[in-house]
């Protein structure tokens, strides 16, 4: 799979007013969205694994495919969870009444991560393709559902350890094929993120803190396709974006990003690995 982007800012003042006309572009309400994002990195292991073929002790081909990536370069993973606000609500009584911290090794232990909240899926982006005079960004990604088990425990399995987290708050909304998403990324309030493993419970929405000091926010078009290497595909799918973009002249200006602005690959540095506890793995939907 790959997808087609542009990309804009939006400053705080501007976000009802640009939500209101891409609702009138779309001729849809907009939808609200709330992802919590979990990034992992390869360890040690994972690379050695690698180096020496590493595809060897996993269950079945689909497992095998989400470790292609690995051939050459080894990159950031990500852990994709939809949520809403009531699940970040009455987090500072569950805390106190479990007694769960997330201060040094707190996170989330045994069960607690996939029973927490709304469903998982694996996300991979990779580096997107060079080119200079193409007028959107091309890339190829791919996202697995997990259905069952335990998703720390699987990517830990894998030879990943976790780095950290974010929550993505914003709004989507669709014209023709274009995947359209206003938002901005809010972090962790200080002293909350856990050294080892995602955090739990979540803390109060109200206490994550925005990226952008400002406030503002990012204008996602996106438009996936099944085939990227296909030149008709490419062009037609091109097409549309740009007459998105020529549709949002005069309110927001959408380009392609810096290509190594999205680089997700690992600067690989050794370090002593801790020894991982062997766990059963989580069923996977098809990639």
């Amino acid at each position: 799979m790959h997808e087609l982007l542009l990309f804009g800012q939006v400053p705080r003042a501007r976000h009802e007013q640009v939500l209101s006309v891409l609702t009138g572009v779309a001729a849809m309400p907009p939808r609200r969205v709330l992802e919590r994002h979990v990034t992992y990195k390869p360890t040690v292991d994972r690379y050695q694994q690698a180096q020496a073929g590493g595809s060897q002790g996993l269950q079945d081909k689909r497992q095998q495919a989400l470790l292609a990536q690995l051939n050459k370069d080894l990159y950031y993973t990500q852990l994709v969870q939809t949520l809403t606000e009531q699940d970040f609500r009455g987090s500072t009584e569950n805390t106190q009444s479990s007694g769960v911290t997330n201060g040094g090794r707190g996170g989330l232990d045994g069960g607690e991560m996939i029973r927490a909240q709304g469903p998982w899926a694996m996300q991979f982006n990779d580096l997107p393709e060079p080119g200079d005079k193409r007028p959107v960004t091309l890339r190829y990604t791919t996202t697995t559902d997990v259905v069952d088990g335990n998703p720390h425990e699987y990517m830990t399995a894998l030879g990943y350890s976790y780095v950290s987290e974010y929550v993505l708050e914003g709004h989507r909304l669709l014209h023709k094929d274009v995947v359209i998403l206003l938002h901005r990324i809010l972090r962790l309030p200080p002293g909350a993120t856990p050294e080892y493993s995602p955090r739990h419970p979540l803390p109060a929405f109200e206490a994550l803190v925005p990226l952008d000091p400002s406030g503002a926010y990012v204008l996602q078009a996106c438009l996936r396709l099944q085939d990227g290497t296909k030149p008709e595909m490419l062009r037609k799918g091109t097409e549309e974006l740009m007459g998105l973009k020529r549709l949002m002249k005069g309110v927001v200006d959408l380009n392609p990003a810096n290509r190594l602005s999205l680089d997700t690959r690992v600067k690989f540095l050794q370090h002593k690995v801790e020894e991982k506890k062997t766990a059963q793995l989580p069923v996977l939907g098809g990639i």
